[in-house]
C-alpha cells in the first residue's frame, strides 16, 4: 500500500512539471460518454375530465385532486379550485422522464437514443425536439420526433450524419399524452456529448 501511494506521488509530481499533457485520443466508440434523464411534469392548466379522468386524478394524487388539506380528513374533488401549482402550472417530476445517450456509430454517423417513459400509464402521442451540435466542425441539425401508438415506454433511435469530431446533443421540449388525457411536458433541457469518428 505504502509503495502504492509513493508511486502515484511521483506519478503526480511528474505530471505537475512535465508541462501540458498531451492530447487525449478519443473514447471508446461503443461507449456513451453520459446519460441523463429529466423529469416530466403534469400541466396542471390543462386536466382531463370525466369519470375516468377524475378516478385517475385521484389516484395519482396530481393538482391537488385526491390530497386531503391538512386536517381536514377530506378528499379535494373540485379541479378548478386548484390555484397553488408550482410555476407554469406544473408539478415537478410525476410524470414520467425523458433521457438522452449518444454514441459513436462510426462513419461520421451518431447513435442518438432518446427514451419517454410514463408512471401516469400508457401514453397515445410523445413528442419531442432538440437539436445537434459538432463542435469541431461547427455544424449543426435540428431533431423533431413523434410518437403515436399505446405504450409507457417510447425508445427513439436514429443516426444523424453528423461527420467526425466531438458532437454535442440536447432535447430542449419533451411531452406525451396519456390515453386518459393527461399532458406532461418536460421544463429542463436533457444533454449529451459522444465523440464520432470517420465521415
Amino acid at each position: 500500500m505504502k509503495r502504492r501511494l509513493l508511486s502515484l506521488a511521483a506519478s503526480l509530481s511528474l505530471s505537475i512539471g512535465a508541462g501540458p499533457p498531451a492530447a487525449a485520443a478519443p473514447p471508446d466508440a461503443t461507449i456513451p460518454t453520459a446519460h441523463l434523464a429529466v423529469p416530466l411534469s403534469v400541466d396542471c392548466s390543462a386536466l382531463p375530465s370525466g369519470q375516468l379522468a377524475v378516478a385517475l386524478l385521484r389516484r395519482y394524487a396530481v393538482c391537488g385532486i385526491g390530497q386531503a388539506p391538512s386536517g381536514s380528513g377530506t378528499l379535494r374533488n373540485n379541479v378548478s379550485a386548484q390555484t397553488s401549482v408550482s410555476p407554469q402550472s406544473s408539478v415537478s417530476g410525476n410524470c414520467g422522464s425523458v433521457s438522452l445517450t449518444l454514441a459513436n456509430a462510426g462513419g461520421g454517423y451518431l447513435q442518438w437514443r432518446a427514451e419517454i417513459t410514463s408512471t401516469m400509464g400508457p401514453f397515445v402521442f410523445a413528442s419531442y425536439s432538440g437539436s445537434w451540435h459538432n463542435m469541431s466542425r461547427r455544424t449543426t441539425g435540428t431533431v423533431n420526433r413523434n410518437f403515436l401508438g399505446f405504450s409507457s415506454d417510447w425508445v427513439d433511435r436514429f443516426r444523424p450524419y453528423t461527420r467526425s469530431g466531438w458532437v454535442y446533443g440536447r432535447i430542449t421540449n419533451a411531452g406525451l399524452t396519456t390515453f386518459w388525457g393527461l399532458v406532461c411536458t418536460s421544463a429542463f433541457t436533457v444533454e449529451d456529448e459522444a465523440f464520432v469518428s470517420g465521415g
